[in-house]
C-alpha cells in the first residue's frame, strides 16, 4: 500500500517538470500567443527602441532604432547629429506621460519582453519608423517596410542624414 505523501510528492514533481517545460518554451520563443502577456503603465525610455514600464523592460518588437552612443552626419550642414539620442527624445515627446500598453509573448536573450506597444492607440513602432526615428527591423519582420519607404522618400529623421543601421553600427563596434 503507498502511502499519501508518495502520490503528493509525484504530484509536486509533475508540477515541476511541467513549469520547467513552460519555462523552457518561453525561452525559447515557442509560447502559444494565447499566453500573450500584456502591460500596461508609464513608460521611461531607455533608448528609441526600448522602454521600462513598472521595473520591466520591453523591447519594441519589428523595428531597430540608432543606438544612444550612436552619431550620424547631417547632409546639409556636415556636422555630426547625435541621432540615438534624437531618436529617443521623440520617442519620450510621443509618450509623454500617457499610459503605454504592451502586448507581447516572446522575451529576447537580455530578458526583455518582445511586443508591439499602443500610446493613444498609436503603434509606437509605426510612428518611429514613418518618422524615420528607427528602422524596419526586416531580419525578423517587413511590418514597418512601407513606413520606412515613406521616411526615406521624405528624408526625414535619420534619413537627413548618412548613417550606418544600427544592426551595422553594433556590430561594427563589437568588432573593437
Amino acid at each position: 500500500m503507498r502511502s499519501r505523501h508518495g502520490r503528493g510528492r509525484k504530484r509536486a514533481l509533475k508540477r515541476t517538470f511541467l513549469c520547467a517545460g513552460w519555462v523552457a518554451l518561453a525561452l525559447l520563443g515557442l509560447v502559444p500567443a494565447s499566453l500573450a502577456q500584456e502591460i500596461a503603465g508609464r513608460a521611461s525610455v531607455i533608448d528609441a527602441d526600448t522602454l521600462d514600464i513598472h521595473g520591466q523592460r520591453v523591447r519594441l518588437l519589428g523595428i531597430d532604432a540608432p543606438e544612444s552612443q550612436q552619431l550620424c552626419r547631417n547632409r546639409a550642414t556636415g556636422s555630426q547629429v547625435r541621432c540615438g539620442g534624437a531618436a529617443a527624445f521623440y520617442l519620450a515627446d510621443l509618450i509623454g506621460s500617457a499610459t503605454v500598453t504592451c502586448e507581447g509573448t516572446n522575451r529576447d536573450r537580455y530578458g526583455r519582453m518582445l511586443a508591439h506597444c499602443r500610446v493613444r492607440g498609436e503603434d509606437i513602432g509605426k510612428a518611429l519608423v514613418r518618422a524615420g526615428w528607427a528602422r524596419a527591423y526586416v531580419q525578423f519582420s517587413q511590418e514597418y517596410v512601407t513606413q520606412e519607404e515613406e521616411a526615406r522618400a521624405a528624408g526625414v529623421g535619420v534619413w537627413a542624414t548618412d548613417f550606418q543601421a544600427p544592426w551595422v553600427w553594433r556590430r561594427l563596434r563589437a568588432g573593437r
